[in-house]
C-alpha cells in the first residue's frame, strides 16, 4: 500500500540528525514505499523563510512524490504574502506551513489571525504546527472563523491528541496527523474512532524521526483495511489532488 507523508522536512535543525537533504528523503522514501510526501524547510521555520522556501523548491523540483509547503511567518505579513503568490503559481505547492513556536507568535494572536486569513484567501491547506491544549484550542477558533480553509493540525496536539482528535470530528475543515517523538498508546485507533479514520492523516516528521515509528503505531491500532488505507494514503490525496501535478 502506498504512503502520504503529510509532514516532511529538509534541512538541518539546531539540533544533530542523521538524515537533512533530498537525498535523505528519497532514501526514506524507497524504504518505506511513500509514494508522496509534503516538505517543508527547516531553514525557512527556523531562520530565513525566503531562503528556506527557495531550497524547498529546488529539492522538490526533481524528485518523484515530492510536494512542498510554503513556510509563512506572522511576523512577516507582506512578505508571507509574497511568498504564497511566488509558490502558488509553481508545481508541485500544495499547500502553506506555520510553526507558532519558531515564529514565537502564538495561534491565538492577531498576528496570527491575520495570515491565516490570508491562507485561507487563497485556498490550499494549512499545515499548523499544533502542541498543547491551548494551541489546540485556538487552531479550532481559526478554523470556525475560516471554515472554507482546511487546516491541518501538526503533531495532532501532542500531549493534547485527544483535544486534536475532538476538533475534528467537531470541524468539518479539520484534520490531524500525529508525528512526534513521545509514544501515545492507542491514539491512533482512538482518534479514528473519535473523529473517523476519514480526517486522520499520516505524516512521520521526517527527516527529524524515521518514518518507521509512525508506521508501527498505525500497524498497531489494528484498524480494518479500508481505514488504514484512508490513514496513509486516500485522505491526504483527497485532500491534497486539486494541486498535485
Amino acid at each position: 500500500m502506498p504512503i502520504f507523508d503529510v509532514h516532511a522536512h529538509i534541512g538541518v535543525w539546531p539540533f544533530p540528525i542523521p538524515a537533512c537533504d533530498i537525498g535523505d528523503v528519497r532514501a526514506l522514501m524507497r524504504r518505506f514505499d511513500i509514494g508522496a510526501c509534503a516538505i517543508s524547510s527547516a531553514k525557512a521555520i527556523v531562520y530565513d523563510m525566503e531562503e528556506g522556501n527557495v531550497e524547498t523548491a529546488r529539492a522538490i523540483a526533481d524528485c518523484e512524490g515530492a510536494l512542498g509547503y510554503v513556510v509563512v511567518n506572522p511576523n512577516a505579513l507582506e512578505r508571507s504574502c509574497a511568498e504564497l503568490d511566488r509558490y502558488y503559481v509553481q508545481p508541485k505547492f500544495v499547500g502553506a506551513k506555520i510553526h507558532p513556536s519558531y515564529s514565537r507568535t502564538a495561534t491565538g494572536s492577531d498576528a496570527m489571525r491575520a495570515l491565516v486569513a490570508e491562507v485561507a484567501e487563497r485556498g490550499r491547506p494549512l499545515l499548523i504546527h499544533c502542541g498543547g491544549e491551548s494551541e489546540v484550542a485556538a487552531a479550532d477558533r481559526l478554523a470556525a472563523d475560516f471554515p472554507r480553509l482546511r487546516i491541518i493540525l501538526g503533531h495532532g496536539g501532542a500531549g493534547a491528541w485527544r483535544e486534536g482528535a475532538q476538533a475534528a470530528a467537531a470541524r468539518p475543515n479539520v484534520y490531524v496527523e500525529f508525528c512526534g517523538s513521545i509514544a501515545h498508546r492507542g491514539k491512533i485507533a482512538q482518534a479514528a474512532r473519535i473523529a473517523g479514520a476519514e480526517k486522520v492523516l499520516f505524516g512521520s516528521d521526517l527527516t527529524l524521526l524515521d518514518p518507521g515509528y509512525m508506521l508501527g503505531l498505525v500497524e498497531d491500532a489494528a484498524l480494518d483495511q479500508r481505514e488504514t488505507e484512508m490513514i496513509l494514503w486516500r485522505n491526504a490525496r483527497n485532500l491534497f489532488e486539486e494541486w498535485m501535478p
